[in-house]
């Protein structure tokens, strides 16, 4: 991506050509949509031409021309650094040779052609195209100053807040729904019966406590990040959006297992195990832009799979999958525990 703040002839002609090379993908974005791109992992890095980039050139001016913000995963960084730094020499060229011919005739006393500079710059780009030699270069101990480059910390960061958070969040939730087993073994289901909603309402009160202290539990985390890396994760609407329908659904997946195992020790056993294979196969511990079509597909088996998908691709799609399934396992947990209650202790 490249960020444009200049917007004068120099660095248009930089983008122009950058455009022409058939090894990169260019996206010229604004400096907001670069950051949103590239926290989606849509773009590696976004390269930020600064305000007076061409008023630095005519004055032979390299120091922090450039500023680069870098996926923290970003295979290409490199060559693209390569790339730019090679059209960048091709364009100071111009204008240091500008300079030299421009000083030349002050010293002998000649009058300036107003289309000098034009001038220069047809004769210097006879001799780029075509190219009279191919050449190859790697920069050696600190790279050139026309990068201010900065990796990606707060993406790193954030990454890695989605990633962990989706775990503990179903982790948590898969713990406290034992809950189910131990009000069953202790027969506190079968003092709710006789007395009218009394069982409804007692199910909705603890999922209601589970889905608050969840929720809590994704704002200490979100507060940490901030506090240590600076980083406002769940900065937009959408953002909160599939971490409540996440919440919901993994809730709804420890009730329903709680609902059918009859020892709170058993739900306590796999809970761990579960979580970690869900959370592996749906890419919380990797960057999803970074795995193979088939593995990217396979992810979306899982829920953190789709809340991810949502988060970074189609939030509407991971919303709708999230929500849904979160109601069909809930009344399925629900009406199991119910039906359960009033078969073992003989209520028709």
């Amino acid at each position: 991506g490249i960020v444009d703040e200049d917007n004068s002839s120099s660095s248009q002609l930089l983008i122009q050509r950058l455009s022409k090379n058939e090894e990169l993908l260019i996206y010229v974005l604004d400096l907001n949509t670069g950051k949103k791109y590239l926290r989606d992992s849509k773009i590696e890095g976004y390269y930020f031409l600064t305000k007076g980039f061409e008023q630095k050139m005519k004055t032979l001016s390299t120091q922090g021309l450039i500023k680069v913000c870098l996926h923290p995963s970003s295979p290409n960084s490199e060559f693209a650094k390569e790339v730019i730094a090679g059209e960048f020499g091709r364009l100071q060229s111009t204008y240091s040779t500008y300079e030299e011919v421009k000083n030349t005739s002050k010293k002998k006393n000649l009058v300036e052609d107003p289309n000098l500079f034009k001038q220069v710059s047809e004769k210097l780009e006879s001799y780029w195209n075509p190219p009279l030699v191919a050449y190859q270069f790697q920069w050696k101990g600190a790279e050139p100053d026309i990068f201010e480059t900065k990796k990606g910390a707060k993406l790193a960061s954030i990454q890695t807040y989605h990633g962990s958070s989706l775990f503990f969040i179903m982790l948590f939730l898969m713990f406290s729904s034992t809950w189910i087993s131990q009000e069953r073994s202790q027969q506190i289901l079968l003092r709710l019966h006789p007395t009218k909603h009394a069982f409804f309402q007692n199910y909705l009160a603890n999922v209601g406590a589970l889905l608050f202290s969840a929720l809590g539990l994704l704002g200490l985390m979100a507060l940490w990040i901030y506090l240590f890396f600076q980083v406002n994760v769940l900065e937009s609407g959408k953002t909160l959006v599939i971490y409540l329908l996440y919440t919901f659904l993994s809730l709804s997946i420890g009730l329903f297992l709680g609902s059918s195992f009859k020892s709170p020790f058993l739900l306590q056993a796999i809970s761990a195990p579960l979580t970690f294979i869900l959370s592996f196969i749906g890419a919380c511990f990797f960057n999803l832009s970074e795995l193979t079509q088939k593995a990217a597909r396979l992810s979306l088996i899982t829920p953190q799979g789709f809340a991810i998908y949502g988060l970074t691709q189609d939030f509407v799609l991971a919303a709708w999958v999230l929500f849904l399934g979160s109601i069909l396992l809930i009344s399925m947990s629900y009406l199991l525990l119910f039906n359960q209650s009033k078969k073992n202790y003989g209520f028709q």
